[in-house]
């Protein structure tokens, strides 16, 4: 099966090669206005989550932002077609790197590089913009439910040389990708109950957080540098990185010290979703009850 939608997919790369970045803009906000405001396939999570994040704004502007994100996860679904034909000789016709000097002077070091996102803009062409561009690449990210869906998606990933870490929570997994210098991105604006989460808050309001960036940061003492990618008017990806945040340690008691930092890394990406609110996914249930 996923060799079948594979197969259909790259069919669909190929004609998508000879529609302009344009139609794929539009097919997406055709996509997503149906999904938000005819089949209002969960709309009233998505007005819940910009409700509970920005209480001060109107119904409108929470539709408006809602509608917005709901499309841009559509254009996000098609990026792969143009992912599976993106190669280092067209990657600037798709990325453009703003301000990464930070992400670039930890790299240099070559003593490890911890990162921190957020599914901001695109979800896999920023992570493959990277990795093309020379900067080895390994992310933590939850399996998809569809088997078929995942295995096309952990291929395409693999032909982009971005290595996704079999379980996220396997950490000799993730030092070994540490010591072999790659970027290792931790995409943390998801639920997290326990074990492998804490509470912390995010928009003000307590959210399972995942807390091992903050134990790895701890362990390692490495500075954690955040990186995100936002769409820019003409359809291009652009990747910025963020001042690196070293480790802090505020007491004796290393789970008070993964508590800090992690509430560090909500601040900073409610920060960033502040920037871009019609470019978050706000149709993930991000603040369940914590379990």
């Amino acid at each position: 099966m996923s060799s079948i939608l594979y197969h259909l997919f790259n069919t669909l790369a190929f004609i998508f090669c000879f529609i302009p970045r344009r139609g794929h803009l539009w097919i997406a906000q055709s996509l997503g206005w149906v999904w938000f405001d005819i089949l209002r396939f969960r709309r009233r999570i998505v007005l819940e989550n910009l409700k509970k994040a920005f209480p001060t704004q109107t119904l409108a502007w929470h539709i408006s932002i809602g509608r917005k994100s709901v499309q841009n996860l559509c254009l996000s679904f098609l990026d792969y077609f143009v992912l599976m034909r993106t190669t280092q000789k067209n990657l600037h016709k798709i990325v453009e790197f703003q301000d990464i000097q930070s992400l670039q002077a930890q790299f240099s070091k070559k003593e490890g590089n911890l990162l921190l996102s957020l599914h901001l803009g695109t979800i896999d062409l920023a992570p493959a913009g990277l990795a093309l561009a020379g900067f080895p690449l390994s992310i933590t990210l939850k399996k998809i439910n569809n088997e078929a869906v995942n295995s096309f998606v952990e291929r395409v990933r693999k032909e982009k040389k971005v290595h996704a870490l079999a379980d996220r929570k396997n950490p000799f997994e993730i030092f070994k990708a540490i010591k072999r210098g790659n970027l290792v991105v931790f995409v943390m604006d998801q639920y997290m109950g326990r074990p492998h989460g804490i509470e912390a808050r995010f928009f003000g309001l307590p959210a399972g957080t995942a807390s091992g960036l903050a134990a790895f940061s701890l362990k390692t003492q490495l500075p954690i540098v955040p990186i995100y990618n936002f769409r820019l008017a003409n359809g291009k990806i652009a990747i910025r990185s963020e001042p690196a945040m070293p480790p802090e340690v505020i007491s004796e008691n290393f789970d008070e010290n993964i508590r800090y930092n992690t509430q560090k890394y909500n601040d900073k990406m409610e920060e960033l979703i502040k920037r871009h609110p019609d470019q978050w996914m706000w149709v993930h249930r991000r603040w369940k009850d914590f379990k």
